[in-house]
């Protein structure tokens, strides 16, 4: 294999993966404020890789432009990182953190439109350390406030975490001033591996054993490639952004074929039959029953305070009624109860995932109308 085809080609499957993961998560009727942050995400990544691609085979004037834009590119990641930190922990970030990313991003700013392309090594060093304090910043909220959130967010804050973690030294490989003579550089994996997990944030599977399977799932793919091309470290690279690509193809198809909205199934399915129904929509499918024993701990008002509302959260504004959703959602690793029956009580615990809108609730409370058991 002509080993200097192999950066470019590792570039062109990161800036797929990223296409496909901007598709599949850029709705803008149900967007949640962490999909809005995600999206400038992605975009600004996908700029990026653009640039690392149309500066293969630039030259002159046009190369001084892309590094340029590059370095543009690279001020203002870690400002949107943080931005989508504060939307998973419901929390502003410091005020000093935000001045911070943004004094950063304005200050290397200044320094790539007056520099050019003659980067200087103290320069780069110095974008290099700002990017990577920055995340450590990201990491250290993420520590301090995940007991805060509800289990199901917490998944997924701890996902981003470990993805957010693992990108620090590869993302630092990809500077040539601090880690000079690499064959292969981390910066394209760092791309794949965050893609990776924040895609799982958006059906509810952002959990970190599932990251670790697409991880387990990557490297095998490498490990397959390496022994086909008899251990080539090229091969082994390829491998593994090829595996990242086909679970972010195939993750994304099968959410576009399997969710069709509620509304939709609703629309095309017997409401009478209550067990079919619920078994014609993954959010449902995979849905638990909370009946009987599973409420006897509860005093019987914060029960009768559950059952007044259609479809409960953990940001429901009756306080008795929020307390008890809260432990019964984060047993279940949920985000909504569907009332089922008031009397005897009976709901269903669903998981929309992170990315769950006020579109999720009205849905579900139109479910939950129609198919609830009359007292």
């Amino acid at each position: 294999m002509n080993t200097a085809i192999v950066p470019p080609l590792l570039i062109g499957i990161a800036l797929l993966s990223v296409l496909v993961a901007l598709r599949g998560v850029a709705q803008p009727v149900t967007a949640a404020p962490v999909v809005s942050k995600l999206v400038t995400i992605y975009r600004l990544v996908a700029a990026l890789l653009v640039c690392r691609l149309l500066g293969v085979i630039a030259t002159g004037f046009a190369m001084t432009l892309i590094t340029v834009a590059m370095m543009l590119i690279a001020a203002w990641l870690p400002l949107a990182g943080l931005r989508l930190v504060e939307e998973l922990t419901r929390r502003h970030a410091p005020r000093v953190a935000k001045l911070w990313a943004l004094c950063g991003a304005l200050g290397f700013t200044f320094i790539g439109l007056i520099s050019g392309i003659i980067w200087s090594t103290p320069a780069l060093i110095a974008l290099a350390l700002f990017q990577a304090m920055t995340v450590a910043i990201m990491l250290t909220l993420l520590v301090r406030r995940r007991s805060e959130l509800p289990r199901t967010e917490r998944a997924s804050a701890d996902t981003f975490l470990i993805a957010l973690a693992a990108t620090i030294p590869l993302a630092l490989s990809d500077f040539d001033v601090l880690v000079p003579g690499l064959a292969l550089r981390g910066g394209v994996f760092a791309v794949l591996l965050m893609v990776l997990a924040t895609s799982r944030l958006i059906d509810g599977g952002g959990v970190p054993r599932r990251l670790l399977a697409d991880i387990v799932f990557c490297l095998a793919g490498g490990a397959i490639a390496a022994l086909a091309a008899n251990g080539a470290m090229a091969a082994t690279g390829l491998g593994i952004a090829t595996t990242a690509l086909a679970l972010l193809v195939e993750r994304f198809a099968r959410r576009r074929t399997d969710d069709g909205g509620l509304i939709h199934t609703l629309a095309t399915s017997n409401v009478r039959d209550t067990e079919a129904l619920l078994a014609s929509h993954p959010l449902l499918v995979n849905g638990r029953i909370i009946d009987g024993a599973a409420l006897t701990n509860y005093p019987e008002s914060a029960i009768a305070a559950l059952t007044r509302y259609p479809v409960v959260s953990d940001a429901t504004q009756d306080q008795n009624a929020r307390d008890v959703a809260r432990d019964l959602l984060d047993a279940h690793t949920a985000t909504h109860l569907i009332r089922l029956a008031s009397f005897p009580p009976r709901f269903l615990a669903v998981s929309a995932g992170s990315f769950a809108t006020e579109r999720t609730r009205d849905e579900l409370t139109v479910l939950a109308k129609l198919i609830e058991v009359p007292a």
